[in-house]
């Protein structure tokens, strides 16, 4: 069973709003119930954070504005595609709704799962996403992150200290120099 608080209204004549505060604990309920005044007397008095507004909104919305973003900003459609589309997979992995989900943890988690995970177009004996793959996810969701901190919407990045996977322990396509027989071919096909 979790306390309730009454809120003053934001409006003159509005009706007081009714919020579970979600702890069993009396002495927090009341600790967390005077900040959540304090914050909306802020609120009337026009002295909000302008983060508090951006935590509310939907993870979807943040995300579809940083496409628009990157779009405006000049990246390919098919680029800003594959960062959007893998920032949210992994909100999808580590379920978060809102931006102030996002915690160093949970990406984490995410990650290690989108590693066990398969991709539809792998071959039989690989068992998951390399370390490679991984931290191009790591990294743009990092881009994700310090874009809500440029833009306002968070006041600090809860990635920051988001280390990446070695690579070389499970390198998955070895590369090598190309030899001086394949380069001729290159050249010849490249001249034709």
């Amino acid at each position: 069973p979790s306390y309730y608080g009454d809120l003053e209204p934001l409006r003159p004549g509005g009706k007081p709003e009714r919020m579970c505060l979600e702890t069993a604990n009396l002495g927090a309920a009341w600790e967390l119930l005077r900040e959540l005044r304090k914050q909306r007397a802020r609120e009337a008095e026009g002295l909000a954070d302008p983060t508090l507004g951006a935590a509310r909104k939907p993870l979807a919305e943040h995300l579809e504005d940083w496409y628009a973003g990157l779009t405006a900003a000049g990246q390919t459609e098919k680029h800003a595609k594959l960062l959007h589309s893998r920032v949210k997979h992994l909100a999808g992995l580590a379920r978060w709704s809102r931006i102030g989900e996002i915690t160093l943890s949970s990406a984490d988690d995410a990650l290690s799962r989108l590693a066990r995970q398969r991709s539809k177009n792998m071959p039989g004996d690989f068992k998951g996403r390399g370390p490679q793959t991984c931290n191009h996810y790591r990294s743009h969701l990092r881009q994700f992150c310090r874009w809500l901190v440029a833009d306002g919407r968070l006041a600090r990045d809860p990635l920051m200290k988001l280390a990446r996977e070695e690579v070389a322990a499970d390198l998955r396509h070895s590369r090598r120099c190309p030899t001086d027989g394949e380069m001729g071919k290159l050249f010849a096909y490249l001249a034709s």
